[in-house]
């Protein structure tokens, strides 16, 4: 009687424990496929353009932006370009924007010789850098930039904590000398490349007529917020109080079509600062813009 009592309360513990696990495994799997509470991210598989030219990028709209939106960087009002280019024609492909730090002339010149030596017609492709504490290093830059054409720079100080200001900077680039390029596409200095993969992408995939409401990048979800000092990305509660940051994008490449440079631009520029530009760019003012992230 005894044994068949414990059998019986081995069995019963048994099929708790299957149905404990059976619970759990259902319930792991519908956090991770439901959707999300604000659901402004998508996989490109649920968003794509028929090639056609009515599907056409139009050109960024700079003649609505207030007369002395020129002279303003977010809270700068004294901001000018202290190097400057032009967009030939009517505009490339692709606008290859490329931040970089003034003591990275190495790594400038790798991507002159290896990606960046292999674009064409349908590519324009400039390095955008701030003022560098070091006078000599400006000299340099002064140098590297009459002979290669391609940098382009602001008057504010070269700093990790300016970066939202470099970002913008290439949107401001863009809106004003570069209205009609088809796709605009951020990346670092450190990274590589596959040029005739991305124009391969653009024609499969995208739309060599150009794209709208358009940021393809890989998406960054539930972020935690550092609070410690000894994090280079510490946050104070007064910049930012929640603990996770909304979706964003990693920033070592960003697509953007035309449209969405311009928006969020106005955003940008009518917004209060926050140094971390890819936190603030594509989650912060993304949402205010109304913007989706797309990821392939």
């Amino acid at each position: 009687m005894v044994q068949k009592w414990r059998s019986s309360r081995r069995s019963s513990l048994i099929y708790l424990i299957i149905a404990v696990i059976i619970t759990s495994t259902f319930i792991t799997l519908w956090r991770f496929t439901k959707c999300p509470d604000i659901p402004y991210y998508e996989t490109l598989a649920s968003f794509s353009y028929l090639i056609l030219p009515e599907n056409a990028a139009s050109p960024i709209r700079s003649k609505e932006l207030q007369e002395n939106d020129f002279t303003k960087l977010i809270d700068l009002d004294n901001f000018t370009f202290l190097m400057n280019h032009s967009c030939n024609g009517s505009g490339p492909l692709v606008l290859v924007l490329v931040h970089s730090h003034p003591a990275h002339e190495r790594l400038r010149r790798t991507i002159r010789q290896t990606w960046g030596s292999i674009v064409h017609s349908q590519f324009k492709l400039l390095f955008l850098v701030g003022i560098p504490k070091n006078k000599k290093l400006q000299t340099l830059l002064t140098n590297e930039n009459e002979e290669n054409g391609d940098l382009v720079q602001g008057n504010f100080i070269d700093a990790y904590k300016n970066l939202t200001y470099k970002h913008v900077m290439a949107f401001k680039w863009a809106v004003y000398f570069c209205p009609n390029a088809k796709y605009v596409f951020k990346c670092d200095d450190d990274v590589f490349i596959n040029t005739p993969g991305l124009i391969h992408y653009i024609y499969e995939r995208l739309s060599p007529f150009g794209a709208r409401k358009l940021i393809l990048c890989q998406i960054l979800k539930r972020s935690v917020v550092f609070r410690t000092s000894r994090s280079k990305w510490k946050v104070s509660y007064s910049d930012y109080a929640k603990p996770f940051y909304p979706p964003y994008c990693a920033g070592f490449f960003i697509i953007y079509s035309p449209d969405v440079v311009f928006d969020l631009y106005e955003q940008a520029q009518s917004s209060r600062y926050f140094w971390i530009d890819d936190v603030h760019i594509t989650g912060f003012m993304a949402r205010k813009a109304n913007l989706n992230i797309f990821f392939n």
